[in-house]
């Protein structure tokens, strides 16, 4: 593995992704990782494209600076797609889709990197019935890079940690339910 582990998750506001990113960092923190965890908003509000990003370690991190060319690279929305950039042979890519990983791969013209989609938004609305895809994606996520960053059993402590006293234990455990799902569904390509 190298120094740093990079994530850039690409979405719309009300997705979740700002979520996603903290409680992802938050997670390597709390299992003995260093972290960042930050968000690049174009407007403010609920629909407009956004950025998230998230940077894991071993040690210490000193770059405070915007990802350019993630080790992973999330989609939380198709409509974003064209903001996807994986250059190196090493990238990872996961789309929240429900066209496969093959499709997106010509789609984008891309000839190295791995390629995964996972169906969020289905899984969201079939279990909580609405469409806020972040956790069956943070499942898809850990499942992808998972040895670089966080293990999906402490990705769930801290979700529940995190959000259960704010959201309550149903809608808690319907949001396991997706990440599960997620994890269990993401497909590569």
């Amino acid at each position: 593995m190298k120094d740093i582990f990079e994530i850039t998750i690409i979405g719309r506001g009300g997705q979740g992704s700002k979520t996603t990113s903290e409680v992802i960092a938050s997670t390597a923190l709390r299992f003995g990782k260093y972290m960042q965890a930050f968000s690049e908003y174009g407007a403010e509000r609920s629909g407009a494209p956004m950025n998230s990003y998230v940077r894991i370690a071993d040690g210490p991190i000193t770059i405070h600076s915007t990802i350019i060319d993630a080790d992973l690279t999330v989609i939380m929305d198709e409509s974003l797609i064209e903001m996807a950039s994986c250059r190196r042979p090493e990238s990872m890519l996961i789309v929240n889709t429900a066209k496969n990983p093959q499709q997106i791969r010509e789609m984008l013209g891309m000839k190295t990197g791995r390629v995964f989609t996972v169906n969020s938004t289905g899984i969201s609305i079939e279990v909580m019935g609405v469409n806020i895809p972040n956790t069956p994606t943070a499942g898809a996520i850990s499942k992808v890079a998972g040895e670089h960053i966080v293990k999906k059993e402490q990705l769930e402590k801290e979700l529940r940690d995190k959000l259960e006293k704010k959201i309550g234990k149903e809608a808690m455990d319907k949001n396991i339910v997706c990440l599960n799902r997620g994890f269990n569904e993401v497909k590569e390509g």
